[in-house]
């Protein structure tokens, strides 16, 4: 008896004390349909980073002002403008992770980036769950503590995208 007792304790023991969530690496991309540079690196950065980690990484896309016409702007001109002027975007292609863990044109990010914040872990978990309503939709997000997070006050900031947006014109 003593000797399944010890392996099941240190089992126990040490999931126990690893309690962490998974954590998924965020991307907020400042991007424009106009824009040379955002065609030429955004693809490598949909095919190398957000292709291959549909389970580790969430992308969400700003689409600017400029440097050129964009029709996407025009989806959420105000919720566009906001989240650059927070980063301070000057420049297209732009891309933060984390907010301001890291911050590169889409080129410079590596699979190693989302394998670091993947096997860092959360001691917060977020469940979000939604329900269609038809042209509504419900959303509850639910934040529990699964360890002890770091001291310090969080702010915790909800974010709504739009997949599919259709145009009268290209």
């Amino acid at each position: 008896m003593k000797k399944i007792l010890l392996p099941l304790f240190v089992i126990v023991m040490a999931t126990g004390s690893k309690a962490q969530a998974p954590k998924l690496c965020l991307f907020e991309h400042f991007t424009n349909a106009g824009c040379g540079p955002c065609a030429q690196q955004n693809p490598g950065f949909e095919t190398n980073i957000l292709n291959p980690n549909p389970g580790k990484a969430r992308h969400i896309a700003y689409h600017t002002p400029g440097p050129g016409p964009d029709p996407m702007n025009q989806t959420n001109p105000g919720g566009n403008s906001a989240r650059s002027s927070f980063y301070g975007v000057t420049g297209v292609p732009s891309v933060y992770m984390l907010g301001n863990q890291k911050q590169a044109q889409p080129g410079g990010f590596s699979q190693a980036d989302v394998d670091n914040v993947w096997s860092s872990g959360s001691p917060v978990k977020i469940v979000v769950t939604e329900v269609d309503n038809g042209n509504n939709r419900d959303v509850t997000v639910k934040v529990t503590s699964v360890a002890a997070p770091p001291a310090g006050s969080y702010n915790l900031y909800v974010a709504c995208i739009q997949r599919h947006a259709n145009y009268t014109s290209p």
